[in-house]
Formats: C-alpha cells, sequence, structure tokens
C-alpha cells in the first residue's frame, strides 16, 4: 500500500515528468530483437545517475511507467525518508526505478528487482553527500551501512518483509 507521502511524492515525480499519475495501459511489447527502446532507456538511466535531475528524470519515469519490458513495484521503506524534504521526494523515487529498470534491462528479466532499486537511490544519494557532507538521511544512511558490510539483500529482504 502506498503512504501518503509516497503517493504525493509519485504525484508529484508525475507531474513534473508529464505523465499521468495513474497506471496507463501498457504499450505493446516490441518485436523480439528489438532492443532500441531499450539501449535509449539504458542511456536516459545513465543520464540521470550522471546529472540527477527532474529533467533527466523525465524520460526515465516515462519508460518505467509504460514499458512492457520492466516491472518496478514502488515502496515506502526504500524511497521514503522522514528527513527527506519535497524536492528529494520524486527524484529518489526515480534513482529507484532506475537503478531497478537498469538491472532489469542488463539482465534481461522482467521481475522487480528491489536491491538494485535500492543502489540506485544510494548513487544518488552519494552523490549529494558529495555536494552536501552534513546530509544525513537515516533511512539511506541504514542502507549504506548494509551496502558496506555485504549485507544489502537481506536489508532490502528485512525491509519488505517489515511492510515496506
Amino acid at each position: 500500500m502506498l503512504t501518503r507521502s509516497l503517493f504525493g511524492a509519485l504525484t508529484l515525480l508525475a507531474v513534473a515528468c508529464g505523465a499521468p499519475a495513474q497506471p496507463t495501459p501498457q504499450t505493446p511489447a516490441p518485436s523480439p530483437g528489438d532492443t532500441a527502446p531499450n539501449t535509449a532507456a539504458l542511456a536516459d538511466i545513465e543520464a540521470f545517475f550522471a546529472a540527477p535531475s527532474l529533467a533527466t528524470a523525465r524520460p526515465v519515469v516515462r519508460f518505467v511507467g509504460a514499458s512492457p519490458a520492466v516491472l518496478v513495484v514502488y515502496r515506502p521503506a526504500f524511497t521514503d525518508d522522514p528527513a527527506s524534504d519535497e524536492a528529494q521526494g520524486p527524484l529518489l523515487l526515480a534513482a529507484y526505478a532506475a537503478g531497478n529498470a537498469r538491472a532489469q534491462l542488463r539482465d534481461g528479466e522482467k521481475r522487480d528487482m528491489p536491491v538494485e532499486g535500492v543502489r540506485g537511490v544510494l548513487a544518488l544519494y552519494a552523490k549529494w553527500k558529495e555536494s552536501q557532507p552534513d546530509l544525513e538521511l537515516s533511512t539511506l544512511e541504514a542502507f549504506a551501512r548494509a551496502e558496506a558490510a555485504g549485507t544489502l539483500e537481506q536489508a532490502v529482504e528485512d525491509a519488505i518483509t517489515d511492510g515496506g
């Protein structure tokens, strides 16, 4: 179930990206061997991580929302930090979607990959911390510690089990 803040961030991200807030019907699957949309999506994902902004998030969010090639399940435990502000929330969601989708496209397997989504969020968080060393989002700090300790997979599984 979406929390109010997660729904609000999804709505804000959808508005900022020019996409409808509600799910849209899936587009027809590309023909076998047609990798152009996925190649373009991977390039958009890399552009987002290189320079995270609503503008670079836009094509990523559109792709994730419309593509039959990926499945991303948004969970507040991975994108909703009580200390994050209104500007950070949509980018955290985009980073989760981008990391999750990137792994699926690279593996050629359509299945939710929350650990990779969290790694996407951690990449964004690390970039923010470069310019704001005092920034501390407790939820993300905990995941960063788990990643450093080699226990991120277990931390993500525990968060899902706990209702995330």
